[in-house]
């Protein structure tokens, strides 16, 4: 968490934009509803009992609070289109500094935009590190978000990553992966929200994190006991080192077969020296396995 901006319109306390706000985060699994509980827990900030929650792919979340029999919400600029609340001081904030600096949640009250959330990401310290690994095994690395484009774009170029694509909502995830595909691409990616499930399921690859939600973890191929990012770029090596000494093993098994094999028929080679020479070959492709553990 940032900071949090009143609209000095409405006159709403820091507390009651977070008490609002928790109220609705508590209810979401969402990285950045997490984010909102968390703080206001650390706060200490009590909750509103709230019926019929609601939770918008790409906008936010709304629901009644019964304390005061009115909506309330929480969620982006198009969430605020969606409710048809007047989106004047968002569209301000949004070209103020704040908008650099974090995702903006904007907060609304009986219909009217009383304030907004600053949540400023936390690029993980192995990032940078991870990411200059991949492009050295010549990998093209790109960032698909949610997030706005100044904040994609200024992460982005901290992390030295070429392709940010921003903005775009839960469902179009999966269609930038098809994208790409239809381009000849084969397709890595990496995510631990519900949001990124199904583009875990159309990638070539799919890579849950170990913190990821279980719909997350059943859609990915590969799941990480550890939420660290260099995980990810050990578990490329580990794939890249697997599939060679599968093509060694295999060539040592035709060479044994194609060598012994018509010796034994044409009696050059006794019976027993052949089956002495398939055991081998059958010992070195384990031995040749297990040199992977090692690694």
């Amino acid at each position: 968490m940032k900071k949090i901006v009143v609209n000095r319109k409405y006159k709403f306390p820091d507390d009651k934009i977070l008490k609002i706000a928790s109220s609705l985060a508590n209810n979401s699994e969402h990285p950045l509803s997490k984010a909102v509980s968390g703080y206001a827990q650390e706060k200490k900030i009590q909750t509103t009992v709230i019926s019929d929650f609601k939770e918008l792919k790409g906008k936010g979340l709304t629901a009644k609070c019964q304390e005061h029999k009115v909506i309330i919400a929480l969620g982006n600029i198009k969430l605020l289109s969606e409710l048809k609340v007047n989106a004047d001081f968002a569209k301000v904030a949004i070209n103020s500094s704040d908008s650099g600096i974090g995702t903006l949640l904007f907060v609304v009250h009986d219909k009217n935009l009383v304030g907004y959330i600053v949540i400023a990401d936390k690029i993980r310290d192995e990032s940078k590190k991870v990411i200059s690994g991949l492009k050295k095994l010549g990998l093209f690395v790109a960032m698909i978000t949610g997030d706005n484009q100044k904040i994609a774009n200024a992460v982005a170029n901290e992390l030295k990553i070429d392709n940010v694509i921003a903005e775009v909502l839960p469902s179009e995830k999966s269609a930038e992966v098809k994208k790409l595909q239809k381009h000849g691409e084969k397709v890595v990616f990496v995510g631990d929200g519900i949001n990124d499930a199904p583009s875990l399921v159309q990638a070539d690859l799919g890579i849950a994190m170990g913190n990821a939600t279980d719909i997350a973890k059943e859609a990915g191929q590969i799941i990480l006991v550890q939420s660290d990012l260099e995980k990810v770029y050990e578990a490329i090596i580990l794939s890249h080192k697997t599939f060679g000494t599968i093509k060694q093993n295999l060539f040592w098994a035709f060479f044994y077969n194609v060598i012994a094999i018509p010796l034994a028929i044409s009696g050059i080679l006794s019976p027993v020296i052949a089956a002495g020479a398939m055991v081998f070959s059958s010992v070195s492709v384990v031995l040749n396995s297990l040199r992977i553990s090692k690694k």
